[in-house]
């Protein structure tokens, strides 16, 4: 029995120049205005208050991370190119059922190496 699961991360994507844009502009409008320099902590607040401000609006980038869990076998796949993403949703498992004892699988061969020589030889098993 195998039962396939999905986690869904949802990011707002602000990028870093349309901040400091923002920031310079507000910095350089304080500046004139009230004769001073500001100083970095302030700077660091109104940095604070234009994330609030453009977080609402930014856009969102949505990541699906895919695997199935193959209970006959003891088995969790993960379909993920990176290790750190399936490290997040390994991780959200483990935050919802209690505990999750995993090993990592150990293989001779690198899959990467076996199935660039399956592709270079033409032989597939």
């Amino acid at each position: 029995h195998c039962t396939m699961i999905c986690m869904r991360r949802e990011e707002k994507v602000l990028p870093a120049a349309v901040v400091n844009q923002q920031l310079d502009r507000r910095v350089r409008d304080l500046e004139e205005s009230q004769g001073r320099k500001v100083r970095r902590r302030e700077k660091g607040e109104i940095k604070d208050e234009i994330l609030l401000d453009l977080l609402p609006k930014a856009f969102t980038k949505t990541v699906l991370t895919y695997a199935y869990i193959d209970s006959r076998n003891g088995w969790l796949v993960v379909d993920a190119a990176s290790s750190k993403r399936a490290e997040e949703l390994i991780s959200l498992l483990r935050e919802t059922l209690g505990s999750l004892p995993l090993r990592p699988l150990e293989v001779n061969s690198s899959p990467v190496q076996v199935m660039t020589n399956w592709l270079q030889g033409g032989s597939l098993p």
